[in-house]
């Protein structure tokens, strides 16, 4: 399911590629959030992986595009798609079931070190992004968060866009 970000790529079909990478993480939410109490720490490490697995395919790629494709269109589209992705990354971020999900692995019942320290720094993370915290603060965290990331591809289309050039004399 890769995708060539050649010169000839469409933005639609761009656009396209990166809304289903981001309906097959929505699936893998849901399925994640279905997974019977039962379901084991591994089963419910890698439930929780399947979700982020889809994104990982056109988030580098969007970046990328959004930045250097030769096309105004397809540079809009990444310049969409990093948002789309951002916001959805956000809701997930601050959304209490998947923690709370993860927060009640044992780690002790996972076998290898690597599912151990993942579900560590899974809950870590979600810390850090203010899971734990009350609805106003997520809201404003999730505020904040677009306007960051429209701020950053504000300052990142300014450079791509500057023609200026300096010369320097040996």
């Amino acid at each position: 399911r890769a995708m060539d970000l050649g010169s000839d790529l469409e933005a639609g079909a761009f656009l396209a590629f990166a809304r289903e990478r981001l309906a097959e993480s929505r699936a893998a939410h849901q399925a994640f959030l279905a997974l019977p109490a039962s379901a084991a720490g591994r089963q419910v490490l890698g439930a929780y992986d399947a979700i982020r697995r889809p994104l990982d395919q056109v988030r580098g790629r969007a970046h990328l595009a959004s930045q250097v494709h030769p096309s105004e269109p397809v540079r809009m589209a990444g310049v969409e798609i990093v948002q789309e992705i951002a916001a959805f990354d956000t809701d997930l971020s601050l959304d209490r079931p998947p923690f709370e999900r993860l927060a009640a692995v044992e780690p002790a019942a996972l076998d290898v070190e690597e599912e151990r320290r993942l579900l560590q720094h899974t809950l870590r993370d979600y810390r850090r992004s203010g899971v734990d915290r009350d609805e106003g603060v997520r809201a404003r965290i999730k505020a904040l968060s677009e306007e960051l990331v429209r701020t950053g591809q504000t300052f990142d289309m300014n450079i791509a866009r500057d023609t200026r050039s300096v010369v320097f004399d040996e």
